[in-house]
């Protein structure tokens, strides 16, 4: 998207015919007005622009093959704006872009200065914003959100950070959703974690902490990365009865309208969330007071430069987060436990993994909006289309699950390593079952007359030797592919149940019936995934 935003500046003499560029990265200011008045000018040369037209104009009339694209500058009440996208028009077209798909571009860009009154950053403007691009189609939102991050880069926005939060899911929707990495992959960052935390030393604890909180908050409450570096260090509460309470930094107002949703910034924890987010309050209280939960000094001491020129000297931004992640994996997961292969999670991929994880547990659209801070219901529906990773997911991991039981139950080793355990692929033998008793293709370990599942591919008491797996693998490869089915065709049947149910927002109430049928429906697919997940462990013992 930046590479657009170049200039490009002619030298006089060429080379075979053809002129040489000097190009450069530029962006907006009152100090480079003077760039792109001789930018206008040279592109007026060249008769890109007609004769006509002048710099300061209300009109700017630019080529389009046999006739003129006519740019319509009125934004009279936001001079500077209108300045700011006069260059940035001329920019684009610069960069060699076809004059009518600048416009398109140009067009959108002013109703989005009108629509967020030049760029505001409060959450009302934000969640309006994110309100019209849901109710717009996927190419129409593209096409709308793009040009506006790329504007707001070329003016160097302070607000930027915010807003990319809300336009980059639609940039990414229109061809797929966004793509989240393999689950294998985020299974073996948190195994890395959780071992990290269990052997680190007090100085790793400190500088790392923050990654830690942000892996087990924000998978559980789908909390943007802004959200979550703005958390204040006051967020913790604890009700009458032992209940555990955080407060999100969200804005609580009235709806404006009777199609947005109240939303919510109290949300109940576990203990053991609670005692973690207290356990790093103190461990920064040696540090300078901050209104932030996320303490920047204690981040500094572990800087190599010093940051004297950071405007709040109190907040741990989004950029240094992300910095504190990237420096997790070369320092820790790449140097420490040699992993260098892994597809790298980003700040926002964990609020994807929250939705989805309640999704896929029954919640309905009003309850996932209000714990999500999504002020329409619909903004959420994007990330439909990360459901079936995460049931493959699901499956994937209990299927390993399974196998490690397996495993460890035949070769109980008390100091056993994970990846050993998956890649050696221990022998097992009926020997270590204290009953048993032959039935089709392997054992049940139990005793037939007291099951209470009839389908013993689908029972954890039924037992493969290893020497008979091969004789059983299209049995279990059969219902492997119809279990397959059958979850797609019933995760389809949730995304209608959720989308048809009826809700009250404004009295944040839901249809119970249909509450009902969706819980139903929600354990229903997890007794398929179960049954899924037991097949599949077998046959990734043949392979």
């Amino acid at each position: 998207m930046k590479e657009t935003l170049v200039q490009r500046e002619l030298v006089t003499h060429t080379i075979k015919n053809r002129f040489i560029e000097s190009i450069g990265f530029i962006s907006y200011s009152p100090k480079t007005l003077e760039i792109f008045n001789r930018l206008f000018e040279e592109l007026k040369d060249r008769g890109i622009i007609a004769p006509e037209s002048t710099f300061n104009g209300r009109e700017l009339k630019i080529r389009n093959k046999d006739s003129y694209g006519n740019f319509i500058f009125d934004l009279d009440m936001y001079p500077d704006l209108q300045q700011a996208l006069r260059c940035w028009v001329l920019l684009k077209k610069s960069a060699s872009l076809s004059t009518s798909f600048i416009l398109g571009a140009f067009n959108k860009l002013k109703s989005a200065i009108f629509l967020t009154t030049a760029f505001k950053s409060d959450e009302n403007t934000l969640a309006s914003l994110d309100q019209y691009l849901s109710n717009l189609t996927p190419r129409v939102s593209k096409n709308m959100a793009e040009p506006l991050l790329e504007f707001l880069s070329f003016l160097n926005h302070s607000s930027f950070e915010r807003y990319h939060e809300v336009c980059s899911p639609y940039i990414y929707r229109m061809v797929t959703v966004r793509e989240l990495p393999p689950y294998k992959d985020i299974l073996i960052f948190d195994d890395i974690l959780n071992r990290f935390v269990n052997v680190c030393n007090e100085q790793e604890k400190l500088r790392f902490f923050p990654i830690v909180l942000w892996w087990k908050i924000t998978r559980i409450i789908p909390m943007r990365p802004s959200e979550f570096c703005s958390i204040q260090r006051d967020c913790l509460s604890v009700a009458h009865g032992g209940k555990y309470f955080i407060i999100i930094p969200r804005e609580k107002r009235k709806p404006r309208n009777s199609c947005e949703i109240e939303l919510t910034d109290t949300l109940q924890i576990n203990a053991e969330t609670y005692l973690l987010i207290q356990e790093y309050i103190d461990l920064t209280s040696q540090f300078p007071p901050t209104p932030f939960l996320l303490s920047y000094m204690a981040y500094r001491e572990f800087l190599r430069y010093s940051p004297d020129s950071k405007i709040n000297p109190e907040r741990f931004s989004l950029n240094q987060f992300s910095l504190l992640l990237d420096h997790f994996y070369s320092k820790v997961i790449i140097k420490k436990f040699h992993r260098s292969n892994l597809a790298r999670i980003t700040p926002g991929d964990t609020r994807h993994f929250a939705f989805c994880n309640m999704m896929l547990q029954g919640f309905n659209m009003l309850s996932i909006a209000r714990m999500g801070g999504h002020h329409s219901l619909h903004s959420q529906m994007h990330y439909h289309g990360h459901l079936d990773h995460f049931a493959e997911s699901y499956v994937y991991t209990l299927a390993q699950s399974h196998r490690m039981d397996r495993i460890t139950f035949s070769n109980y080793d008390a100091n056993f390593n994970f990846r050993e355990l998956v890649t050696k692929g221990k022998l097992y033998d009926l020997s270590n079952f204290n009953e048993f008793h032959e039935v089709d293709y392997g054992y049940c370990t139990d005793h037939p007359a007291r099951c209470e599942i009839g389908d013993c591919r689908f029972c954890k008491h039924f037992f493969i030797p290893r020497q008979d797996l091969q004789h059983a693998m299209k049995w279990l490869k059969d219902s492997s592919d119809s279990l397959g089915t059958r979850i797609k065709e019933q995760l389809n049947f949730i995304k209608r149940l959720v989308k048809d149910m009826v809700y009250n927002l404004k009295t944040l109430e839901y249809q119970y019936s249909a509450q009902e049928n969706l819980s139903s429906a929600a354990n229903e697919l997890k007794r398929m995934l179960d049954q899924k997940s037991l097949v599949d462990s077998w046959m990734e013992d043949e392979q």
